[in-house]
């Protein structure tokens, strides 16, 4: 038996409550935050992942308020799992400073993304690389290094 499908969002670590808050928000009826039984019995929430039923087929609990369904026991929906990396912090705060904007309405963008992508998917911690890949997906004439 295979696993669940999910969808993986990176947002800003300073961030993620609200994305999360959104979600849950947008979709009131139908939202479910994840939860774990840990060795001791007790209910922990999963920090990341969401469920989204519009057919309302979970049973649920509420944890703090928030309604949940055992990670264990969901299925057939897609799970959205929201992720937290200071990394998209770290690219804002470059293209703010440069004053970069990325057009994705530009199909040489989309281009570029598709060319390249082992250079799109957690970019890692190397500054140089990051502005390098800004510089050519933005800019062809101006390089920051």
């Amino acid at each position: 038996m295979g696993h669940n499908a999910d969808i993986d969002i990176d947002v800003d670590s300073n961030r993620r409550e609200e994305v999360v808050d959104y979600i849950l928000n947008k979709y009131k009826e139908h939202a479910y935050r994840l939860y774990t039984i840990n060795k001791n019995g007790t209910k922990q929430l999963n920090p990341s992942g969401i469920i989204v039923d519009f057919n309302k087929s979970y049973e649920y609990i509420n944890i703090d308020g928030v309604k949940c369904v055992n990670k264990d026991n969901y299925k057939d929906y897609p799970k959205f799992d929201i992720l937290s990396s200071r990394n998209i912090g770290l690219y804002e705060n470059i293209l703010r400073k440069y004053n970069i904007t990325i057009n994705f309405n530009d199909q040489k963008v989309w281009e570029f993304m598709w060319n390249n992508p082992d250079n799109l998917f957690l970019l890692g911690g190397e500054v140089k690389n990051i502005l390098k890949i800004l510089s050519l997906i933005v800019l062809k004439n101006y390089v920051i290094y």
